[in-house]
């Protein structure tokens, strides 16, 4: 994501980076304002760790879906906490979040903002979405967000994979957006395009 936030600098948008603690110091010797939020990758690891005690007996099809409540459900539980009134106070147009990362879009509705979605290889497939749309429903729920869980699997996806990674034939979604090596591209024929704005052009917060 950090190629994404110097393209938006050097652009001249204000940008925002939120953070754990662990990593905030990083992101401020780069010179990107820092919001440092929730608990370290560690502190999350070792809850994670007492949420399943017993993991290894349990069949490894159901790591996934167990790990992805105890990991990344419960840090952005806590997360969200930190970031949301930060968000609000600072009324980002957009949020951009990685795809377990629960709390972005939450902030994004609190805050007003529009939220897609970074990816970090290609699209979930539908069994993945499914436990993604589990484990983000238990966190949006205690924040009565409802349909939250949905508009982030319906949002616009950026795929930084490259095209030889995705399976021949793949459907991809209608909001599917790529954006291999960062490159700029055009905008293709989806919802790709952040809404526009009313009023004169001005520097975005991200």
């Amino acid at each position: 994501m950090l190629p994404l936030a110097r393209a938006a600098a050097r652009a001249g948008h204000d940008v925002a980076v939120a953070t754990g603690p662990d990593l905030a110091p990083h992101l401020v010797e780069r010179g990107y304002e820092t919001w440092a939020v929730g608990p370290t990758f560690a502190e999350s690891w070792d809850e994670r760790n007492a949420a399943l005690p017993d993991l290894a007996t349990v069949p490894p099809e159901r790591h996934i879906s167990l790990d992805t409540v105890a990991l990344f459900g419960a840090s952005a539980a806590k997360r969200a906490v930190d970031l949301v009134p930060r968000a609000q106070a600072w009324r980002p147009d957009l949020v951009v979040h990685e795809t377990v990362e629960f709390a972005g879009a939450l902030a994004a509705r609190r805050s007003g903002a529009t939220h897609v979605t970074h990816g970090l290889g290609v699209a979930p497939p539908a069994p993945m979405r499914q436990v993604l749309r589990s484990a983000m429903g238990d966190v949006y729920a205690w924040w009565q967000a409802p349909g939250l869980a949905d508009e982030v699997l319906a949002a616009p996806y950026l795929d930084i994979s490259p095209r030889a990674l995705h399976p021949e034939g793949s459907r991809r979604s209608p909001t599917w957006c790529p954006c291999a090596r960062t490159q700029v591209r055009s905008y293709p024929s989806t919802g790709c395009r952040p809404p526009s704005r009313p009023g004169p052009a001005r520097t975005s917060r991200i």
